[in-house]
């Protein structure tokens, strides 16, 4: 018996210590020092980053739409263009010698900046309002400097928020000058302010709405490159070996441990099939004595 256990208990810690090093030889396969993985999860955290401006750059395109018969309509679109663009230089601050001259060469403004890191990691995130017709061209610059590790470019079609915002404002304009009748009538204390109160509502409506249709004018027209450098090259990625090791130990700790306690319940379970199968005489008795010298 003793012999049985001792041999039962060997066997548990050699699974133990084979779960162990297959994890600990995956961490330095999929998390190996230096590894892509390892700089795409900071090209996740530079994206993320990103996610900052509040303004928005709005463009137009003029074209003709045929209509019933041969009659063509001249048609303004409005639209949202961007570009996003992440990549690695090793020669960081010519690189970015070289984006803000480009920024110039193109008359396009940089509409956010954020900066950070010290020398061997250092990253830049920047907006940049290009006019569209230098978008393309811009970012083919771009492009150009540095090493490109991903880019994607998006146009959404805002005409319908346009013609909404624009169909707001007449509305409002209205009320105003509706409202504006009144003043000139005589009446009690409290509609009068309140009259007022109203117009004061429409007058900060009207303000506000301004402002979202000046983002629309044809001279603040810009279509925006949103730009991620990071630095490569000096910098370099290493785990310690003791921080591997004590991840391989807690994940091998878990999950071995599930892993006895769900094969204990199956063989339990498996036992009490047995005795109540013999009880309730459910199995042949040969079957029941062979199930239960296995458990």
């Amino acid at each position: 018996m003793k012999a049985k256990i001792k041999k039962g208990v060997l066997w548990v810690i050699a699974g133990f210590i084979g779960v162990f090093i297959l994890r600990l030889g995956y961490g330095y396969i999929i998390y190996a020092d230096g590894s892509p993985n390892m700089q795409n999860a900071q090209n996740h955290l530079i994206n993320e980053s990103m996610r900052w401006l509040t303004k928005s750059n709005y463009a137009s395109d003029r074209y003709k739409a045929k209509e019933l018969g041969s009659v063509y309509q001249a048609i303004d679109q409005k639209y949202e263009k961007i570009a996003s663009l992440t990549a690695v230089s090793d020669q960081f601050a010519q690189d970015e010698a070289q984006i803000r001259q480009t920024v110039k060469q193109f008359n396009a403004l940089i509409q956010f900046e954020r900066k950070s890191g010290l020398p061997g990691n250092r990253f830049i995130n920047l907006a940049i309002g290009v006019p569209p017709k230098g978008f393309d061209g811009m970012v083919e610059k771009i492009k150009q400097i540095g090493k490109l590790r991903d880019m994607s470019i998006d146009k959404i079609d805002k005409t319908n928020e346009f013609k909404q915002l624009n169909a707001r404002r007449v509305s409002l304009e209205k009320t105003y000058k509706s409202l504006l009748s009144f003043k000139d009538r005589s009446g009690k204390i409290d509609e009068l302010v309140n009259l007022e109160e109203k117009i004061l509502a429409v007058e900060d409506s009207l303000q506000r709405l301004g402002v979202q249709l000046g983002d629309f004018d044809a001279e603040n027209e810009f279509c925006t490159i949103k730009l991620s450098l990071r630095e490569t090259g000096a910098l370099t990625y290493s785990i310690p070996f003791l921080s591997r090791l004590k991840t391989a130990l807690e994940w091998g700790l878990k999950y071995y441990t599930l892993f006895l306690f769900l094969l204990f319940l199956a063989v339990l379970g498996t036992w009490v099939a047995v005795k109540l199968a013999q009880s309730l005489h459910w199995l042949p008795s040969a079957l029941i004595n062979k199930l239960g010298d296995k458990t």
